[in-house]
């Protein structure tokens, strides 16, 4: 096993729905730099929250 430890990167961007990405399938909206870091990471786009409030839950 590896001693190294993962760098993690959370992107909280909560001042704007989902589906306005250009990886969330909106041809409207260009936003090639976030859809660079869903398509080479981990997007969750089957997540919600419990707290209604504009900071991570």
């Amino acid at each position: 096993m590896s001693d190294r430890q993962p760098n993690l990167l959370f992107i909280y961007a909560d001042q704007h729905r989902a589906d306005v990405l250009g990886c969330a399938g909106n041809d409207t909206v260009v936003t090639p730099h976030l859809d660079r870091l869903a398509t080479e990471g981990v997007r969750f786009d089957q997540t919600w929250t419990e707290s209604p409030i504009c900071q991570p839950a």
